[in-house]
């Protein structure tokens, strides 16, 4: 038999609240720990929505059937929270003492509290019924307090030597426990005196130390399992307790119980608003990392140079996250360490240079995650700020560099939320990494291989050349020679001296022309076959395909090709001289090639060469030739790969397929057109002209 009484209506709103958090701690992080909260949040729900309904008892006897069943509440809250705190700290010389705590409890405190040994009724107060204690009592609150403050020794011995955001978490929990002994204040009412029981105003405090380390210093990982409890708490509470409150003002139930359904129907969609919203506040940083990481992300998969792409990384962390100071540590195969690149900002404690020896790089290369910096051992000395993560970034599997970041500067400790965000983050970065230095050692093969392939060039065009050098040094010496004769002539005075400066104007201007021949001729094969950074530059068009004619002049005249030009000066783009060069020297040798083994050919060899303007800001370069032409069949395939007219033996195809990505590059096309084998081609460059 209960009666109504608004005195327990505290107790039932705590038990609500206590049940929600044990339930919702377990399954929103299941563990043993977080089971063993739980299970502590069930014994104190226990004593509690007992204690309730002692209260709310209309006699002795329902009263003291439900203190004894508060007091095996009471009995276990010591015993789980002894049990709980050594798996918390993961001690395990006390672990031995567990299951003798449970033992004493179950068999010997429980049963002599339903005999009667520690409890012999109730005593009837104004505010209720409440437990009366018999002489053995205080054997059981002496157990009680000793196991109580064994818990709050392993807590303050752990605090000691924890150290960063370790060190207050258990703080918080020995603040935390240290509150909920005031539940003891509970046990005067047992002696006798009329002092009302407040045990669970020091619970609720207690829950909301917890609640508040498990939100700011991601205690057991359950911070959005508080908020639900508490919401679900708050708003049943009110289901509950309003009702209450009108049937104690009313004395009747019928108005009450009405009031009670039509609450009990809006009771859930309150708490789903308030649970959306409460949520939303405390996701809001984290869906702010997450929106710019995936902006930071699709950033990256476009940078190809590692350099840009760990400067970028750097700059948006800071940005994004306002840390207290920032750096990279990138590996250096030389000096067999992680130095600091020079954009790290602030001072990380860590010095400049972090050996690959180190027990950070050992952790960071076992785990493959985010690491905090201050639990690893040997690196959590008094440099290193507390709440310092690195973020590793792997390539094939090896920690290619951290990102070191420490407190933010609001304070606001790193929770959950943020390692997991940091953790995509480094999955992100770590593959944006290895494709930028991918790109980057395809970028230096690239090089390489264009090097090679113009050293052959000129290889080719080597005696062709040397036969175009011979000529005007040849001229020179002979004109040299004439001019020494004309002097001899002059000293002997066998002729006017009139007749001498025109000789020598003659002959002096016969050696310049040759010399600068020659000069133009070496500056252009020595620039062809250098190496080129790639990078674009304003150039004149003229001077692009004066270039490449000067190189391939002398294989033409040696091969008898007619060359015919028409080029349009004045024409201005952007790009790079050696690249382009490149493609027409490609151009005009497959040309020589298609002259030269033309079974049909019957005139002479012809190269033409064209560079114009064409409407809306493009020109044009032609190379045309009446070789022996390209078969309609490789119209689409003639610049991919490996795809080639020639002999197996006399090219790979990789000619026109690297002109055709150069002139891609260029923001330009390439193209062909010819009237089948036999007929001749002609190559077109569309390429963009700028003001």
């Amino acid at each position: 038999m209960f009666l109504f009484n608004g005195n327990a209506i505290p107790n039932i709103a705590c038990t609500l609240f206590l049940v929600c958090l044990g339930y919702y701690a377990y399954f929103a992080n299941k563990s043993k720990v977080t089971f063993l909260f739980s299970c502590l949040t069930l014994s104190a729900a226990v004593w509690q929505g007992s204690t309730a309904l002692v209260l709310l008892s209309g006699n002795s006897e329902t009263a003291f059937l439900w203190t004894k069943i508060s007091y095996m509440g009471v009995t276990f809250i010591p015993v789980t929270m002894f049990h709980f705190v050594v798996n918390f700290l993961n001690i395990e010389k006390y672990r031995k003492y567990i299951a003798g705590c449970y033992f004493v409890a179950l068999f010997l405190f429980i049963p002599l509290t339903w005999l009667g040994v520690f409890l012999k009724g109730v005593y009837q107060y104004s505010w209720g019924y409440w437990f009366k204690a018999t002489q053995f009592h205080p054997f059981y609150t002496f157990s009680y307090s000793l196991l109580f403050f064994i818990n709050l020794f392993i807590l303050y011995s752990a605090c000691r030597k924890k150290q960063g955001s370790n060190r207050e978490k258990i703080k918080y929990m020995l603040v935390a426990l240290l509150i909920s002994y005031g539940g003891a204040l509970d046990y005067l009412a047992d002696y006798g005196i009329d002092v009302y029981p407040v045990g669970y105003i020091f619970v609720v405090v207690c829950l909301f130390v917890i609640g508040y380390a498990i939100i700011k210093y991601r205690l057991m990982d359950i911070k959005i399992a508080v908020t639900r409890a508490g919401i679900f708490a708050v708003v049943y509470s009110l289901v509950l307790g309003i009702p209450f409150l009108i049937g104690n003002y009313a004395k009747g139930w019928v108005l009450p119980t009405l009031f009670m359904l039509f609450l009990a129907t809006l009771g859930p969609i309150i708490y789903t608003q308030l649970r959306k919203k409460a949520e939303g506040v405390i996701f809001k940083q984290q869906l702010l990392y997450q929106t710019a990481i995936k902006g930071l992300a699709r950033e990256m998969a476009s940078i190809k140079e590692s350099g840009k792409l760990l400067n970028t990384l750097n700059d948006r962390m800071n940005q994004v996250v306002k840390p207290d100071f920032i750096g990279i540590y990138v590996f250096s195969k030389r000096e067999q360490a992680y130095n600091l690149r020079k954009d790290g900002i602030g001072r990380s404690g860590l010095g400049v240079s972090i050996s690959k020896l180190s027990t950070l790089v050992e952790v960071l290369n076992k785990i493959k995650t985010v690491v905090f910096v201050e639990t690893v051992k040997g690196m959590g000395g008094a440099s290193v700020p507390h709440e310092t993560i690195a973020i590793p970034f792997f390539v094939e599997n090896r920690l290619y560099a951290f990102l070191v970041m420490g407190p933010k500067k609001d304070k606001v400790m790193y929770n959950s939320d943020d390692i997991s965000v940091f953790d995509i983050l480094s999955n992100h970065a770590s593959l944006a990494v290895e494709n930028s230095l991918f790109w980057e050692g395809e970028k230096t093969r690239m090089a390489r291989e264009e090097q090679i392939r113009r050293q052959k060039a000129m290889d080719h065009f080597s005696s062709a050349m040397a036969h175009e050098i011979h000529n005007p040094v040849f001229g020179c010496r002979c004109t040299v020679t004439k001019l020494k004769m004309i002097l001899d002539d002059v000293k002997n005075k066998q002729i006017p001296h009139e007749d001498f400066e025109k000789a020598q104007e003659e002959g002096l201007g016969q050696i310049d022309e040759g010399l600068l021949r020659v000069s133009n001729l070496i500056t252009a094969v020595k620039e062809f076959s250098g190496q080129t950074k790639g990078e674009y530059v304003k150039l004149k068009g003229e001077d692009v395909v004066n270039g490449f004619l000067t190189i391939m002049k002398p294989q033409l005249k040696h091969e008898q090709i007619i060359l015919k030009t028409n080029i349009k000066e004045g024409i201005k783009l952007n790009g790079n001289k050696i690249h382009l060069e490149e493609v027409l020297v490609n151009l005009a040798s497959n040309a020589i090639h298609a002259i030269k083994y033309n079974k049909e050919q019957v005139e002479k060899g012809k190269v033409s060469v064209a560079l114009y303007r064409k409407s809306d800001k493009k020109f044009i370069i032609s190379v045309e030739d009446n070789g022996y032409g390209i078969s309609k069949g490789l119209d689409d395939d003639i610049f991919t790969d490996f795809v080639t007219t020639k002999a197996s033996t006399e090219g790979t195809g990789m000619g026109l397929s690297r002109s055709r990505k150069i002139i891609e590059n260029h923001k330009g096309r390439i193209w062909f057109e010819s009237d089948g084998e036999g007929k001749g081609s002609i190559f077109y460059i569309e390429l963009p002209e700028i003001e």
